[in-house]
């Protein structure tokens, strides 16, 4: 059976090994991976876990040919994350002087927590979940403080995102970028799941200004669903995310994590994340919610994304690309809520919005140059990204 592309290749799972792994088990592996690794030529998704493994081979006593190199990758981590911390409390900060409560996720909260040490989870931006009632002031906000919508577009178009999109980009004069999101999930838009998430955040510290992450249930299931989707930078920095999850919370809640993955629709997507974790790295996760997981009936748009998603990113199908944006509509504008008529009218709009266009007439062009790109992008290489990510 072909491997899902949201998997780890069999050369990624060694990294994660040396990197996540203790004693023998972790020596092995790094021997074993750095003896073939072309360093020069290493993947951006095993590029991200180059910190968290110089720091493991640190504890271990490990040196090696690499160890120089490892040390420089961690010091420039460290360098970057602290100026985009230190940005992302500022706009905390700045917000709660405004009564406008945040949440962080991803890799800031992470970086905060699950790591231990800030430099260990690279980052290329900061991630804020605010409530929606709060957007329009909090936008404001950022405008005011030299932090605008990235790509730039007008205020109708973004306010239209409001309604079609979870989250938004911002970016700042010096190009540090934020993304303020208004729902933790792109195709669930329950406001009372989100705002018991945001009940159930905790508060850590970012220098002297406190502020909130995810629960450890509430993000380990944001992090293998974000993990186990495809993408052209290979997402395998999941693993290292949710390991760091479990190692630290012992007593998990795991029947809060099978319900929320029941009721927001992720039944599939934390079923395939933990029992890969479960017999790969041996993570710690009881056979009652694997169990659980696996009794729950799942609906056809669950069992369609699952089979997307193991698809590679690249090179694109077509007929894959298309039918994400079908699925992905289907997920926020569902038959059994959703009258025809509005979902009809709204998916022009969708469309629209996803390709962040400032007009329908620009539709028709931005497809025909679509279709071109990808006839041209089948025959090419992979596009080059960015080795940090959120």
């Amino acid at each position: 059976m072909t491997r899902p592309a949201f998997l780890p290749t069999p050369e990624q799972e060694l990294l994660l090994k040396a990197a996540l792994l203790s004693g023998d088990d972790a020596r092995s592996a790094f021997t074993e991976w750095a003896s073939n690794v072309d360093f020069d030529g290493l993947d951006p998704g095993s590029f991200r876990l180059l910190p968290a493994l110089h720091l493991n081979m640190k504890e271990l006593g490990v040196t090696h040919g690499l160890t120089p190199r490892l040390l420089s990758v961690y010091r420039s981590t460290w360098y970057r994350n602290q100026i985009l911390l230190d940005r992302a409390a500022s706009v905390i900060r700045m917000l709660s002087e405004h009564e406008i409560d945040s949440v962080l996720l991803k890799g800031a909260a992470l970086a905060s927590g699950a790591y231990g040490d800030p430099a260990a989870r690279p980052m290329s931006d900061a991630d804020l979940l605010v409530r929606k009632k709060d957007v329009r002031p909090a936008v404001a906000l950022l405008r005011e403080n030299g932090w605008n919508p990235w790509p730039p577009v007008s205020s109708r178009t973004f306010e239209s995102y409001l309604t079609t999109k979870h989250a938004a980009a911002f970016r700042d004069g010096e190009g540090r970028e934020l993304d303020l999101h208004w729902h933790v999930y792109f195709r669930d838009r329950a406001g009372a799941a989100d705002e018991s998430v945001r009940e159930r955040s905790q508060i850590v510290r970012l220098g002297d200004v406190p502020a909130r992450i995810l629960s450890p249930p509430d993000l380990l299931l944001h992090v293998v669903v974000h993990g186990c989707e495809s993408s052209p930078v290979p997402p395998i920095r999941w693993v290292a995310d949710a390991y760091g999850i479990l190692r630290l919370t012992p007593e998990l809640d795991w029947d809060l994590v099978v319900e929320s993955a029941r009721a927001r629709r992720f039944v599939l997507a934390m079923l395939d994340g933990l029992e890969y974790l479960g017999l790969v790295f041996r993570a710690p996760i009881p056979s009652e919610a694997l169990e659980a997981l696996r009794t729950i009936p799942v609906s056809r748009l669950e069992v369609e994304d699952r089979a997307l998603r193991a698809l590679p990113a690249w090179p694109p199908r077509l007929r894959a690309v298309a039918k994400r944006v079908l699925l992905d509509y289907a997920f926020i504008a569902p038959r059994e809520t959703t009258p025809f008529a509005a979902r009809v009218a709204g998916f022009p709009r969708f469309l629209r919005d996803r390709w962040v266009l400032e007009s329908f007439g620009r539709m028709p062009g931005f497809v025909a140059g679509s279709l071109l790109r990808h006839a041209r992008r089948v025959t090419g290489r992979r596009p080059a990204a960015s080795p940090s990510g959120s």
